[in-house]
């Protein structure tokens, strides 16, 4: 014969899943928050540094060239280091 039927508490299951998709989807959101907030910083110094430089050293073009190339060579070294796709 068969035995008493077990029913699944579901309820509990899917509360704990929506529990863990609302901290994964938060997570994604802190970190893209972060790394706008990085850009943002970095994009503000660079500006202000760019400036400094060309009061002392009239040469836009060697500086934009400078600028490009240190950005090219970091910003792959960066993206593997934050583990960013």
């Amino acid at each position: 014969m068969c035995g008493p039927v077990k029913i699944k508490d579901s309820s509990a299951e899917s509360a704990e899943a929506r529990r863990a998709s609302i901290r994964a989807t938060f997570s994604d959101f802190a970190r893209v928050f972060l790394l706008c907030w990085a850009w943002f910083a970095v994009s503000a110094a660079n500006g202000v540094v760019g400036k400094t430089i060309l009061d002392a050293f009239p040469r836009p073009l060697t500086l934009t060239l400078c600028e490009l190339s240190a950005i090219s060579l970091l910003t792959p070294v960066l993206m593997a280091i934050l583990k960013v796709r």
